[in-house]
């Protein structure tokens, strides 16, 4: 439904409101596709902080920065995309995701097992993104 790097505009079940999303793995054998939450408060360890204008399809943030949470990884199945009105708001910035690599790949907030498949698929988006 999703494509890797899109930025993605879901209501979350766990937040009761609409949040907005990086996906980074697209949909397994299950139908299921990974993402990461971008908020605009301040960030942790785990986390990617980035001037807000370096992802412009979103709202001003209140704190000029948007947060990409590498700390959790939110899980939707295809149903449930179009459940909670999943839309497609516009595709992050490639030098963005190259930082959001980094983060997970040295992250402890994940387990190796959590982390591998979202490197494996964001660096396989940005040898594609090279190619084109």
């Amino acid at each position: 439904m999703f494509s890797v790097g899109e930025i993605v505009q879901i209501f979350s079940p766990i937040a009761s409101k609409k949040k907005f999303h990086v996906c980074v793995c697209c949909a397994n054998e299950h139908g299921v596709e990974r993402f990461l939450f971008i908020n605009s408060g301040t960030g942790y360890e785990a986390d990617v902080v980035v001037d807000e204008k370096q992802i412009p399809c979103l709202p001003e943030s209140p704190t000029g920065q948007s947060v990409i949470r590498c700390s959790m990884i939110v899980r939707y199945s295809e149903t449930q995309l179009k459940k909670f009105g999943a839309r497609k708001l516009g595709d992050m910035d490639i030098e963005v995701l190259k930082l959001v690599i980094d983060k997970v790949r040295v992250t402890r907030a994940l387990s190796k097992a959590e982390r591998s498949p979202i490197v494996e698929s964001l660096e396989k988006f940005l040898e594609q993104s090279r190619i084109s």
